[in-house]
């Protein structure tokens, strides 16, 4: 199908005057696959623009768009614990527009970013969700423990396992 394979996907830095098109994906995300986020579509739904301009302003996002449409996206942000650690959050590709490469297009683009940066990129993802997992090892990164936490909307419990990459050796 025209138009449909990852060589006609453009990646590139969300900037606060993106607010409109980050929220609008962000929102698509928790809607989409809430188990994947421990985030919350309601209270995110309800914050005003200004928070999310505030969040591009904070942190690097990667949008992955086809022509206008931003079908995509991968968060980076420094680790408010561990200084010379970074942390992937926030990854996303329309359900439609999984398989064609553009998960693994948005997370080069945040290693890329962080490689200068932080010594370490660690994330979380959802124990069941094999298809990420695999393209998180696929990058190098390594699994390193798990934890439980709860979904803000429901409480339900879910297991996360915590994956680690170097990004000196």
């Amino acid at each position: 199908m025209p138009g449909r394979n990852d060589q006609t996907i453009r990646i590139q830095r969300l900037t606060p005057d993106d607010a409109d098109l980050f929220r609008t994906i962000r929102l698509e995300a928790l809607r989409t696959t809430p188990l994947a986020f421990c985030a919350s579509h309601d209270v995110e739904a309800a914050e005003p623009a200004a928070a999310f301009a505030g969040r591009l302003q904070r942190n690097a996002v990667f949008g992955a768009f086809a022509g206008d449409d931003v079908i995509g996206m991968a968060g980076f942000s420094l680790s408010e614990k561990n200084p010379g650690r970074g942390l992937v959050w926030g990854m996303y590709v329309r359900p439609d527009r999984q398989g064609q490469g553009i998960g693994a297009r948005l997370l080069a683009a945040v290693m890329d970013h962080a490689r200068d940066l932080v010594e370490t990129l660690g994330l979380s993802v959802v124990a069941e969700n094999d298809g990420a997992r695999a393209l998180y090892e696929r990058h190098g990164f390594r699994e390193t423990g798990s934890q439980s936490r709860h979904l803000p909307d429901d409480g339900r419990m879910i297991r996360e396992i915590l994956m680690d990459l170097s990004l000196r050796s």
